[in-house]
């Protein structure tokens, strides 16, 4: 049995608290229950959410909220990356949490399924709750993630980031491979190449897919690792850079401040904390 988790923490709040531009290393769901909220992404995409909306949120995204309408009360879902795959294994349903082409919107009106929705977010918590009783919480969990994916997929099917014909399958191949060796070091023109492919189009095909060029995508996965390390081991930036797959820690640092607008020693001093 895999007992690795897939939900990192879920929480049941009404709390009034305004986040400021803030992000996870874990996929973050929530379902808003009542209240109404508006959330940023990238300081890009604007978007309302209230009573019955599901919100998908990648361990790529800075996001912000502000509430708009009390009491907010919601369900804030934590997933681990490496668990989701284990759980969900069919592309287009980890697509929700993956593929971010330029006409998908991260908040999904579930009012036609939600009390499944609810009830199943309310099993979640119970089971996270009890996870020490026995050795079945985690499967428990991931069962009721997958139910509850299953369930947004066939009620909100045209929201989930479409596949395109046009995207050759290699470029799905080339995103798992980034995401289980960014740390390394990777030549995006080999790597095209082994996938009999040009730099170029396969560059044009991956933001597409996912959002970002496939350095920006590097880069956005490295700098997401090296600050969930600040926050969690006692290693220093230097080291920490190293391991996250950069190969000078000056480097490291300038990107660290340009995305984030703060140093890496300032987050390990300070946190910055939001949900």
């Amino acid at each position: 049995m895999n007992n690795s988790p897939v939900v990192e923490h879920i929480q049941l709040s009404n709390k009034p608290i305004k986040y400021n531009l803030h992000f996870h290393n874990n996929h973050q769901m929530i379902f808003v229950i009542s209240g109404r909220i508006l959330i940023e992404f990238n300081q890009s995409r604007v978007y309302e959410a209230g009573p019955d909306s599901l919100v998908f949120i990648s361990n790529l995204e800075e996001h912000s909220t502000k509430i708009l309408e009390e009491p907010y009360e919601r369900y804030n879902l934590m997933l681990v990356p490496s668990g989701l795959d284990r759980v969900i294994k069919d592309s287009l349903l980890l697509s929700v949490f993956r593929n971010r082409p330029a006409t998908f919107c991260n908040v999904f009106d579930v009012s036609s399924i939600s009390k499944k929705v609810n009830d199943i977010f309310s099993s979640l918590y119970s089971e996270a709750a009890n996870n020490n009783i026995d050795d079945f919480s985690v499967a428990m969990m991931g069962c009721l993630l997958y139910e509850l994916i299953v369930n947004v997929y066939r009620n909100n099917q045209a929201d989930f980031p479409s596949f395109s014909k046009d995207i050759p399958p290699q470029i799905y191949k080339i995103r798992k491979y980034i995401d289980n060796n960014f740390s390394q070091p990777i030549s995006l023109n080999e790597l095209a190449k082994d996938n009999y492919i040009s730099t170029s189009y396969m560059s044009h095909c991956f933001k597409r897919l996912t959002g970002y060029s496939p350095m920006q995508y590097m880069q956005l996965n490295r700098l997401s690792y090296s600050r969930s390390m600040l926050s969690n081991v006692d290693l220093t930036v230097s080291e920490i850079a190293y391991r996250s797959g950069f190969s000078d820690v000056n480097n490291f640092i300038r990107a660290f401040k340009s995305y984030y607008g703060t140093t890496p020693g300032q987050v390990r001093k300070h946190g910055r904390k939001g949900v």
